[in-house]
């Protein structure tokens, strides 16, 4: 394959970071005002963090947010529009960001109504970008979320949502014209106490040019 005037493969990966050591420090900041961690109708929930890897065999950084606010738009009937932003970026202190460090996004957990990993810059068989194409990941994202409920029986709600976001080839690469996507659907929770179900129905406004659509989604959990 070839990516960035470069030639990789899942092999090369494999032999340079298989059997790669990273101690990792973590650092963060939290806040969680939610009125509920399964259902919530109110609140909003911040993460800001730090990741530092010195020292090991593949040392990096990686700084980041993710956010979600809830809101109670009308409190008799209990209808709720969640709003969340998720943005990262990362490089290498010494080396390449290898494939399981880079960025992605698609799937039921980010951008529903693509395929899972399938917002990322792609690498082609041919070096002018034509031929079979996989996605290769970037280095940086911003994922935007909005979803609307209601309540139709107990345990049972409807969703409507749409989704948006990108990934960059390089770290604090804003420019994602290629690969950014924008999706819009509808869905059902059932809120099986301990085993809630999402499943979801979306399809695409923009997508990239490589990606695949995935119009139904299935996840067991709570909101991610």
């Amino acid at each position: 394959w070839e990516f960035d005037g470069e030639e990789v493969s899942y092999q090369m990966e494999k032999e340079l970071y298989g059997d790669a050591i990273e101690p990792v420090l973590h650092l963060f900041w939290a806040k969680d005002s939610r009125d509920s961690f399964r259902m919530p109708t109110r609140g909003h929930r911040t993460k800001l963090f730090v990741d530092l890897a010195p020292g090991g065999d593949n040392e990096y950084w990686r700084v980041g947010v993710n956010h979600r606010s809830y809101f109670n738009v009308w409190k008799r009937y209990n209808h709720v529009l969640m709003a969340g932003l998720r943005a990262e970026t990362i490089d290498g202190l010494s080396d390449e960001v290898p494939i399981y460090n880079r960025m992605f996004l698609g799937g039921p957990k980010s951008i529903r109504g693509i395929e899972y990993r399938h917002v990322s810059p792609f690498a082609t068989r041919n070096a002018d970008g034509s031929g079979e194409a996989v996605p290769w990941g970037g280095q940086t994202l911003f994922c935007i979320n909005a979803e609307y409920t209601v309540p139709i029986v107990k345990y049972l709600r409807i969703a409507v949502f749409s989704d948006m976001g990108a990934v960059g080839e390089d770290e604090f690469d804003f420019d994602v014209s290629d690969n950014f996507a924008w999706t819009a659907g509808v869905g059902f929770r059932i809120d099986i106490p301990s085993f809630p179900i999402r499943l979801d129905f979306a399809a695409p406004i923009k997508k990239p040019d490589d990606a695949e659509k995935e119009i139904f989604s299935f996840t067991i959990g709570y909101d991610f």
